[in-house]
C-alpha cells in the first residue's frame, strides 16, 4: 500500500514538473514570436509580396495580441514556431537578395572612383578613403537583418560616389593657363613714344 502511495506521490509531482516546463515553454515561445514580429515591423510592406509569408505574419500577430477582458487561447501557441519557420524562411531569402544588390551598387561605385582616378597617385589618398568606406559599407550589408535598413544604404553610397570622383576630377584636372596680362593704355602710349622716341612731357 504504501509502495503504491509513492508511486502516485511521484507520478503526481513528475505531471507538476511537466506542467510547470509545458507553460515555462509556452512563455519563452510566446515572447520570441513577440519580439519576432516587432522585429520585422518596417519590413511588413515587403513580407505582404509574399503570400505565404505575409498570412503566417498575420496570424502571428493575430495569436500573440492578447485583448482585454478576452480569453487568450493557449492551443494556438503550438503554431507559433511553424509560423515563424515560415516567416523566417521567406525573409532571409528576400535579405539574401537584397544584399546582393547593394553588394552590387558597391562594386559599381568603387569601379567608378577607380576609373576617374586611373591609377594616378595624386589622387591615392582620395582612394584610400573610399576604398575604406566602402569597405565598412560591406560589413554594414552583411550584418544589417532590416530589408528597410539596406534600402536606406543606396542613397548615400552613390552620394559618396559621386563627391569623391569629383574630388578626384579636381585633383587630376591640370592647372589652368595664367591669363595674360594685357597693357594698360597709359603703358600702350608709353611703349609707342619708346618705340617713336617721342619727347618727354
Amino acid at each position: 500500500m504504501l509502495k503504491k502511495e509513492d508511486a502516485l506521490f511521484d507520478n503526481k509531482e513528475a505531471m507538476s514538473n511537466g506542467i510547470e516546463n509545458f507553460f515555462k515553454t509556452q512563455v519563452t515561445v510566446f515572447d520570441q514570436a513577440v519580439q519576432f514580429e516587432k522585429s520585422l515591423h518596417d519590413d511588413f510592406d515587403r513580407i505582404a509580396e509574399n503570400e505565404e509569408a505575409h498570412k503566417a505574419l498575420n496570424t502571428i500577430r493575430l495569436i500573440t495580441m492578447v485583448q482585454t477582458g478576452s480569453k487568450f487561447n493557449y492551443n494556438r501557441i503550438r503554431e507559433l514556431n511553424p509560423l515563424m519557420d515560415t516567416v523566417r524562411t521567406a525573409h532571409d531569402k528576400m535579405l539574401e537578395e537584397k544584399r546582393a544588390e547593394v553588394l552590387e551598387t558597391v562594386r559599381q561605385c568603387m569601379e567608378a572612383t577607380h576609373t576617374a582616378a586611373n591609377g594616378d597617385s595624386k589622387a591615392s589618398h582620395l582612394i584610400e578613403k573610399s576604398d575604406r568606406y566602402f569597405s565598412q559599407c560591406k560589413e554594414k550589408i552583411a550584418e544589417l537583418k532590416s530589408l528597410a535598413l539596406l534600402d536606406a544604404m543606396f542613397l548615400p553610397m552613390c552620394q559618396y560616389k559621386d563627391d569623391t570622383v569629383s574630388n578626384i576630377e579636381s585633383v587630376l584636372e591640370p592647372p589652368a593657363p595664367k591669363p595674360q596680362v594685357q597693357p594698360t593704355q597709359q603703358g600702350k602710349r608709353a611703349s609707342n613714344c619708346k618705340e617713336k622716341g617721342c619727347p618727354s612731357l
